[in-house]
């Protein structure tokens, strides 16, 4: 709701087609990012140190079948590109979007790569 009311569109319109017009990434997909950089070369730096404290609480975290742990082996053993997994899916549910909004904008924008492709084609 935040994001519409910086760019100043309707209520009904999808965060998605705001993020997707001004080229941002889900908040997510940024706390990911910013997650697997701290975690990552942490656990990398302290995963076999017995006396750290960090390593022993990991441990006993990464070791249970709670939501966090899982949450945690996830993001230290991927190493997916969150910004632009996120930019992705959000091009792919603006594409899928059935409203009215949505559908323009894409005719839009396969009308200016039709565009550049012409203009290209004749230089």
């Amino acid at each position: 709701m935040c994001i519409k009311h910086l760019l100043g569109v309707r209520k009904n319109t999808t965060t998605s087609l705001g993020l997707v017009e001004i080229g941002l990434p889900t908040f997510k997909a940024l706390v990911l990012k910013r997650q697997r950089k701290i975690f990552k070369p942490m656990w990398a730096e302290r995963e076999n140190m017995i006396d750290d404290p960090f390593s022993h609480a990991m441990h006993l975290v990464k070791n249970s079948n709670i939501s966090t742990a899982r949450y945690l082996n996830n993001l230290i053993a991927n190493d997916v590109e969150d910004i632009s997994h996120s930019m992705n899916n959000l091009y792919q549910e603006l594409n899928n979007s059935q409203s009215s909004r949505s559908i323009f904008i894409e005719k839009l924008i396969q009308f200016y790569v039709y565009m550049i492709f012409i203009l290209l084609k004749s230089l």
